[in-house]
């Protein structure tokens, strides 16, 4: 059995207008895991700003 902390979005969530992200820490793992998302999602998703603490050449792929 499965138990959720909150109860499922409903479907008007994915009709409503692109969600705008701003990503820190997005040259890190879980950064890249969520570019992974959004992008597979570009309906649901707009990134405004990334961040990243090292990897310049990363980060500016990511731009």
């Amino acid at each position: 059995m499965i138990r959720y902390i909150s109860r499922m979005p409903d479907r008007a969530w994915e009709d409503a207008a692109p969600r705008t992200v701003a990503l820190l820490g997005s040259t890190g793992s879980i950064g890249t895991s969520a570019l992974k998302i959004i992008e597979a999602h570009p309906g649901l998703f707009r990134v405004a700003a990334l961040a990243g603490a090292r990897n310049v050449r990363l980060l500016a792929e990511q731009a």
